[in-house]
């Protein structure tokens, strides 16, 4: 945490001085932003400790540590190559998808965060799991409706693919560990893997799908203004 907390100081240094952060403000923002949030990561950390592992504290520590991640992946989209290169045309249903897309997979970790600390909304996050499959599907299908080639987007649709899938297995296996611990009492050993495993593939999931929602719904005009009509 110690190491995150001083890589976060350089970050925020160099955003602010980067060329980037001095042409448009926000950028400058969300290096503070970053910093702000890893501070009080750490603060919910050490209440965490200290209070035993309170639910709403633990939850509250993990979705903070997502959000923070979506902040440094913002900040690399920004400092990118990339930021004024949608993949879709403005108004394509491509760009509504990758917003949903990345909505829902927030709001998947918030309940996995639920289910690990409380054991409850599991039925919540399996149904979640089919609205993130379902936007995943119709971003790809959009893709192919208008005859973009997939390869042409860069890597994130097939790793986002193969994300998805892996994810899917990774829960289907913790949802049938988490059974046969419940009836025999004891998890098996490898039980943790699979959920260390499942949490960090669903991390992996909400990086790319904020990407592409960023990509795809931040348009700019010359100067560095964002185009108010097609934003997240």
């Amino acid at each position: 945490a110690t190491t995150v907390g001083f890589l976060t100081i350089f970050l925020t240094i160099g955003v602010w001085n980067s060329k980037q952060g001095q042409a448009i403000k926000w950028v400058r923002w969300l290096g503070a932003g970053a910093l702000i949030a890893v501070i009080l990561q750490g603060l919910l950390g050490g209440l965490t400790v200290k209070m035993l592992l309170p639910a709403s504290v633990s939850i509250g520590h993990a979705v903070l540590g997502q959000t923070f991640f979506c902040i440094t992946v913002a900040i690399v989209y920004a400092t990118s190559s990339h930021y004024q290169v949608p993949f879709f045309e403005k108004g394509s249903l491509g760009t509504s998808y990758s917003k949903k897309l990345a909505w829902a997979a927030y709001v998947q970790l918030f309940l996995g965060a639920a289910i690990r600390h409380t054991g409850t909304h599991v039925w919540a996050h399996i149904m979640g799991a089919f609205f993130v499959f379902y936007f995943a599907f119709r971003l790809f299908a959009t893709a192919s409706a208008e005859k973009k080639s997939v390869s042409s987007s860069g890597r994130e649709f097939f790793f986002l693919s193969l994300l998805i899938l892996a994810q899917v297995l990774l829960g289907i296996a913790a949802y049938v560990l988490r059974l046969e611990s419940l009836v025999l009492d004891t998890p098996p050993a490898f039980y943790p893997a699979i959920r260390t495993f499942h949490q960090t593939s669903g991390g992996l999931i909400l990086a790319v799908s904020f990407w592409l929602a960023l990509r795809e719904n931040m348009r700019y005009r010359p100067g560095g203004s964002i185009d108010p009509v097609a934003t997240i």
